[in-house]
């Protein structure tokens, strides 16, 4: 059996059982995984729902927590309940090796060739964040490098022998005003002690268009073809920012709604339709919202060409 982990409060409930309905539509016949939910503040109608996903070959088990980080600060657009990543060895006890997913990824292909990497005396096994390292977020904590800690593979053993769950939780405290609700925290712990991946492993979803191949490439050290097949064909799809159950106007929307449709989450019917039209409706806005902001920002210079012209034809 492999272990995989998802942590959600009742908000990230659907999407956490729409990336299980993937698991299951990936895997091979002779796969086994051993789904376990974190839920935090679930409603007992999100756990039952979740644990009627079970089938041959997949089964599934919410174990229901307090917020007991409520108090820590959190990012806007991500709960607190996402700081439970640093517990997840010590509360997930049966097993030397954990596959972690946050709930925002849809899985498309089998993981048993992830789960039989060899951490070796490693904390995780990871994906570097190109966006992150980008934006220099690795330079701000003093670090080299800075990995995405949407996907791991964890040395669950070496995190309990060690008490890492305590560093990690301190060393949030001590960044309680950075972004990221426990990325930094994990990149500062773990340091260069992990096993980079690739990044078929946790490709984002904003690269999945051919023009970002070149950059890809030269981000994780591939040839233009390796970027464009793992473009093609990743093996776990993160969809970090925008979520496609939010908006439809955003690279590999349609993939998420796929899933979404072929699972017990999938709206029948008018109710399908109302929720198509209110995701159409809201990425129209972001449209919208967009063009307004260029207009904002043209205005002034295009108004001075305009004034310059009519004081030309005046004269």
């Amino acid at each position: 059996m492999i272990p995989v982990i998802f942590i959600c409060d009742d908000r990230y409930a659907m999407p956490a059982g729409v990336a299980i309905v993937s698991l299951l539509r990936s895997k091979k016949p002779m796969t086994r995984y051993e789904i376990f939910v974190l839920g935090i503040d679930i409603s007992s109608k999100s756990k039952d729902k979740l644990e009627s996903l079970a089938t041959d070959g997949l089964s599934v088990k919410v174990i229901e927590h307090g917020n007991k980080f409520a108090g820590i600060t959190a990012h806007t657009s991500v709960s607190a309940s996402a700081l439970f990543k640093f517990e997840i060895a010590d509360i997930i006890t049966g097993h030397d090796k954990l596959i972690y997913l946050d709930s925002d990824v849809i899985v498309l292909d089998d993981l048993s060739e992830l789960y039989g990497i060899d951490l070796g005396d490693r904390y995780a096994g990871v994906v570097r964040d190109l966006i992150c390292e980008q934006d220099k977020d690795h330079e701000k904590l003093g670090l080299r490098s800075y990995f995405n800690s949407g996907v791991m593979l964890l040395n669950s053993k070496k995190i309990r022998d060690e008490h890492i769950s305590k560093k990690l939780i301190d060393t949030k405290k001590t960044l309680a005003g950075r972004m990221f609700m426990d990325q930094d925290a994990f990149n500062v712990v773990f340091g260069s002690n992990i096993l980079l991946l690739s990044c078929k492993y946790n490709f984002h979803a904003c690269f999945k268009r051919h023009k970002h191949d070149a950059t890809v490439a030269a981000f994780f050290g591939l040839t233009n073809k390796e970027a464009a097949d793992i473009r093609k064909h990743p093996a776990v799809l993160h969809f970090t920012g925008r979520k496609p159950w939010v908006s439809l106007f955003i690279p590999a929307s349609g993939l998420w709604n796929k899933t979404y449709k072929e699972s017990p989450y999938g709206d029948p019917g008018f109710r399908h339709l109302k929720r198509m039209s209110r995701l159409v409706v809201y990425g129209i806005k972001e449209k919208i919202d967009s063009i307004d902001i260029l207009r904002k920002t043209l205005r002034p210079p295009y108004k001075m060409v305009k004034d310059l012209m009519n004081q030309s034809h005046a004269e």
